[in-house]
């Protein structure tokens, strides 16, 4: 008889696309990069102050019903860090002369950010009132002074040589800190990583073991065809010896002692051509027999892995999940930031 086997199709679970930082890539985008403001180059200037700037900055910023600005030192160092550049290499821009912007400034001195400006200012201004409500009255200077996209700042201001002319710099680099929205657990995305990764491995397993399980059953099929095919067939020639048989006994038929020899003889044949495609038979099941033993065992072994494998796919939705509900919070947060 006939043994069938059955295989277990691997379960294929459709994860969810992992959502991107789309939010936090805007916000890194938009940077708050006004035309830098020039001032007065008359007078020698008087002294500007990191404690004054700051001070006029929150104050415009509390008219507004904004939060304060809060001073970062690292920022500063940053702000430091650019003026003296400015002065160094006498360039009053955003970018240096070999394209070093703020936030290469800024990744520099290790400052994580979602969001960064600066505003820059050259001439010798009245007083810190005067440089803050000369950068006021300017709107990209206005908008990252009033940006609800920023919460910390840093801010240097010093006097130096530029263009042959004694004169004072200050800078604001405005930033929204990294940690201002929740980060999603590099854990979780590390054991997504991890288990995609067996995932895959088993994956590549099943489908090896599947397309064995496929080749040995075909294997199997077409034994106990042959089987089949070779038993009729001796059935077939044992009946016509035992037909010749039956015929040459027959005393009624006219047959000599010589025909019926010979009669006798093509049904010896016959019955042992029969008895051969029996044999043949009998060895083809035989093989089939030993081959679905080994199929059985690797059948079960196969469904134990696609078990295992529907398990850890089960695992790695709820990890992508987690993530992207993770994400999902990163951005909503971060989106609050955008304007």
């Amino acid at each position: 008889m006939r043994t069938l086997t059955k295989t277990l199709l691997f379960l294929l679970v459709i994860l969810l696309g992992l959502s991107t930082f789309y939010i936090i890539s805007n916000l890194q985008q938009k940077l708050g990069l006004p035309t830098p403001l020039r001032g007065p180059i008359g007078h020698s200037g008087y002294p500007l102050t990191v404690a004054g700037i700051l001070a006029e900055t929150n104050k415009h910023r509390q008219t507004n019903n904004l939060a304060p600005l809060v001073l970062n030192p690292t920022l500063s160092q940053a702000a430091d860090n650019k003026l003296k550049d400015m002065f160094a290499r006498q360039y009053f821009d955003h970018d240096s002369p070999d394209g070093i912007g703020p936030a290469d400034i800024v990744d520099r001195v290790n400052y994580q950010y979602l969001r960064i400006g600066e505003n820059l200012a050259l001439g010798n201004y009245t007083d810190d009132i005067d440089l803050v409500q000369a950068w006021m009255d300017s709107p990209g200077h206005r908008a990252n002074i009033l940006s609800q996209g920023f919460t910390e700042i840093g801010i240097a201001a010093a006097p130096g040589q530029f263009d042959d002319r004694s004169t004072w710099l200050a800078v604001q680099t405005f930033a929204l800190p990294a940690n201002t929205c929740p980060q999603p657990d590099e854990t979780i995305q590390q054991s997504f990583n991890k288990q995609q990764t067996a995932l895959s491995q088993l994956a590549d397993q099943l489908s090896t073991a599947k397309n064995d399980l496929q080749q040995r059953q075909e294997r199997i099929d077409t034994l106990l065809a042959d089987a089949t095919r070779l038993s009729n067939s001796g059935n077939k020639e044992i009946a016509r010896g035992n037909t010749i048989i039956k015929d040459g006994k027959d005393p009624q038929a006219p047959n000599t002692p010589s025909d019926t020899d010979a009669l006798y003889k093509q049904a010896r044949q016959l019955q042992q051509h029969g008895q051969t495609l029996q044999q043949q038979a009998t060895a083809a099941s035989d093989t089939a027999s030993l081959l679905n033993q080994k199929q059985t065992i690797q059948l079960a072994d196969y469904n134990n892995q696609v078990t295992t494998y529907n398990q850890l796919n089960e695992k790695l939705a709820n990890l992508a999940d987690q993530i992207n509900q993770q994400i999902n919070s990163y951005n909503d947060c971060a989106n609050l930031y955008l304007e």
